[in-house]
């Protein structure tokens, strides 16, 4: 999975780079362009980690409901 936010960082840095004149990407310099395709990698990693969180979060609850609905099943 880690590839893929690689080549989706790269993608979004290399459509910002386009952006930007000649002068300015050759000013930036390729590591500091290394380094913004890691924050990007990065956010975006994040990103799916607290999704992922809230869909845990979710499953859980979910768990605990039906848990309850089978232990009261007889009850109805």
């Amino acid at each position: 999975m880690t590839e893929h936010y690689v080549k989706n960082a790269r993608s979004i840095v290399n459509g910002f780079k386009s952006m930007l004149s000649d002068e300015v990407v050759e000013a930036v310099g390729d590591e500091n362009f290394a380094q913004l395709t890691m924050l990007v990698e990065s956010g975006m990693a994040n990103l799916l980690l607290q999704n992922m969180e809230k869909v845990a979060d979710q499953v859980e609850a979910l768990a605990h409901a039906i848990r309850d609905d089978a232990e009261n099943f007889d009850d109805n």
